[in-house]
C-alpha cells in the first residue's frame, strides 16, 4: 500500500450487528489535507469536491452543482458474514436459540504484513460465538478476506481488539504486527481472563497471556480496548493495560526489544493501593467494601516521562478509569450502600518491571449516589474527560434516579490530570459513550442532549504536533 494511492480512498463506516452480519457503509470522501481550490486552510482535512446532476443536488453544493462536498449517502456497500455464523442465521429468521450475531466493536489499522503495508479490519463477535476473523480493507470497496481464529475463551468476547508492532518476535529480521484479543464471558467460572495475540499476517496464535497473579480475580472477563502503550518511544509497544469486571485493572509487560529479549513477559494487578496520601487522613483512603468494583471502561493512559540528570527516562504513566455495575444487565444494586469511583494511578516502573513500589493512586474521586461509569473516558490538552449514567444499564430509556425514563441523571465531569474539578454538567442524559475533544470542541452523545458539541464558535483550528524527545549525552565537564 502506498500512503499516495490511498489518499483519495472513500471513507466508510464499519458496524457489526445482530444479524449475523459486519457492514460496511458509504461516509463519504475525506481527505486530510487542503483543499485547493477553496479560501480558507482547511486545518483538519475536508471532504473531497465533486460535480452532481442537477437531480442529486444537495441544497449545500454550488448552484451548478460542480462544487458539492461528498458526505456519503449511507447506502450500505457490502456485508461479511463469518463461516462459522451462516449455519445459524436461519435461527435469526426463526428467533430459535444460538442466534447469530456479530455485535462486538471493529477496529482497524495500518501493518506492515507479507512485505507491504495494508489496512485491516480486525473483529470479535461479541454474542455471537467464540470466533475473532480479520478482513484486508485496503480497498474499502473491494474487501479480502485473511483468516479467522476461534478458541472457547474467546466466547463472547465484546471488547474492540488493538494491534500493534512487536519487538519480542522476528520474521525475518521483521518485527511482527499482532492483534490483542481479549478473552469473553464462559460458563466456566474457575478460568481467570485472559489475553490472546494473533499474528495479523497469518491469523496464528503467538501467545496466550493468563492473567492469573490474582486469585481474586479468577472468573473475570476483560472489558473494553486493550490499552497498548509505547512508553520509551521506540516504536514497540512495551506495556498494555485492561480492567476487568472483578474490579483489577491489570499491566502486561511486553519486550520490546527486537534484537534481544531483555525481559519476559508479565503483569501484574496495579490498582492495589487506594489511600490518596495528599488528602485529609480522614476521607484520603477508600473502605475495603467499595474496592474492586467492577471495571467496564477501556483505561486512559497518558505517557509523562521526563528525563533523569542522565539523560535516561524517568518513566510516569498515568492511568485513568473508572467503576460502576453491569452495563449489560440489572443486577439490582442498592445505590445508598454502593459508591463508585474515578481514578488516577501513576506507574513509575521501569519496562518490564511490575513493582507495587513503583505504581500508586494519584488521586480519586467518589461519583455522585446512583452514577456509574459505563464508558471510557478521554484525555486531551491536561484534561480528563469523562460521563456517569444513572441507567442500571446501558439502555438509555432504563429507569433513573426519580425518573420513569432517565432522561435526566447523568453528569460530564471534565479535571486536570492532577484531580482538580474544571468544571461539570449535571442532569445530562446517562452517557455511555466515550466523550469526543477534536478541533478544540467537546463532543458528546446522551440520551437528553443527543450530540452535542461544547466549545466556542470557531471550528477548524490548527492541530498541535507532538513526540517523545529523546536526548543523549554526547559530552560532558564537572563544575566546582
Amino acid at each position: 500500500m502506498n500512503a499516495d494511492d490511498q489518499s483519495t480512498r472513500p471513507t466508510v463506516v464499519y458496524v457489526g450487528s445482530r444479524d449475523g452480519m459486519l457492514h460496511a457503509f458509504d461516509a463519504g470522501n475525506f481527505s486530510h489535507d487542503d483543499n485547493p481550490v477553496s479560501t480558507p486552510v482547511e486545518n483538519r482535512g475536508y471532504f473531497l469536491w465533486q460535480t452532481r446532476s442537477e437531480e442529486d443536488c444537495p441544497a449545500y453544493c454550488s448552484d451548478d452543482c460542480s462544487s458539492c462536498p461528498d458526505y456519503g449517502t449511507g447506502d450500505e456497500l457490502w456485508a461479511f458474514i463469518p463461516a462459522n455464523l451462516i449455519p445459524r442465521l436461519k435461527n435469526n429468521r426463526l428467533r430459535s436459540e444460538d442466534q447469530a450475531y456479530v455485535d462486538a466493536s471493529p477496529a482497524l489499522a495500518d501493518v506492515f504484513i507479507n512485505g507491504r503495508w495494508r489496512t485491516v479490519l480486525l473483529a470479535a463477535e461479541g454474542n455471537g460465538g467464540d470466533t475473532v476473523f480479520c478482513l484486508d480493507v485496503t480497498d474499502p470497496l473491494k474487501p479480502t478476506f485473511l483468516w479467522e481464529f476461534a478458541h472457547p475463551e474467546l466466547f463472547r468476547s465484546r471488547s474492540s481488539p488493538s494491534a500493534a508492532q512487536i519487538g519480542r518476535i522476528l520474521d525475518n529480521g521483521t518485527a511482527k504486527w499482532v492483534a490483542f484479543f481479549v478473552s469473553g464471558k464462559t460458563e466456566d467460572p474457575n478460568l481467570y481472563p485472559s489475553i490472546y495475540m494473533i499474528n495479523i499476517a497469518d491469523g496464528s496464535k503467538e501467545e496466550k497471556i493468563s492473567l492469573t497473579v490474582d486469585s481474586g480475580g479468577v472468573g473475570g472477563v476483560p472489558s473494553g480496548q486493550p490499552s497498548i502503550i509505547d512508553s520509551d518511544g521506540n516504536g514497540y509497544i512495551d506495556r498494555i493495560y485492561i480492567g476487568t469486571d472483578k474490579g483489577r485493572m491489570y499491566k502486561v509487560n511486553i519486550p520490546d526489544d527486537p534484537d534481544t529479549q531483555k525481559y519476559n513477559i508479565s503483569h501484574c494487578v496495579i490498582n492495589t493501593d487506594f489511600t490518596d496520601d495528599d488528602l485529609d487522613p480522614e476521607v484520603n483512603s477508600i473502605p475495603v467494601i467499595q474496592r474492586y468494583h467492577p471495571i467496564y471502561g477501556s483505561p486512559v493512559v497518558v505517557v509523562d516521562n521526563g528525563l533523569t540528570a542522565e539523560g535516561k527516562i524517568h518513566y510516569n504513566l498515568r492511568i485513568f478509569f473508572g467503576t460502576g455495575d453491569s452495563p449489560y444487565y440489572d443486577e439490582n444494586i442498592n445505590t445508598a450502600d454502593t459508591k463508585y469511583h474515578f481514578f488516577a494511578y501513576l506507574d513509575e516502573s521501569e519496562n518490564g518491571q511490575c513493582n507495587e513500589d513503583s505504581v500508586q493512586l494519584d488521586w480519586f474521586l467518589e461519583l455522585p449516589e446512583g452514577h456509574r461509569i459505563f464508558a471510557s473516558a478521554f484525555a486531551a490538552a491536561g484534561n480528563i474527560y469523562f460521563g456517569t449514567s444513572t441507567s442500571e444499564t446501558e439502555d438509555p430509556c432504563a429507569p433513573g434516579p426519580g425518573n420513569a425514563q432517565n432522561t435526566t441523571g447523568g453528569t460530564l465531569f471534565v479535571l486536570t490530570m492532577g484531580g482538580s474539578v474544571v468544571t461539570q454538567i449535571t442532569d445530562v442524559g446517562s452517557i455511555i459513550t466515550s466523550p469526543l475533544v477534536s478541533d478544540e470542541h467537546l463532543y458528546l452523545r446522551s440520551q437528553t442532549l443527543g450530540l452535542k458539541s461544547f466549545g466556542g464558535s470557531k471550528y477548524n483550528n490548527p492541530s498541535l504536533a507532538g513526540g517523545i524527545a529523546e536526548l543523549q549525552i554526547k559530552a560532558w565537564r564537572e563544575l566546582f
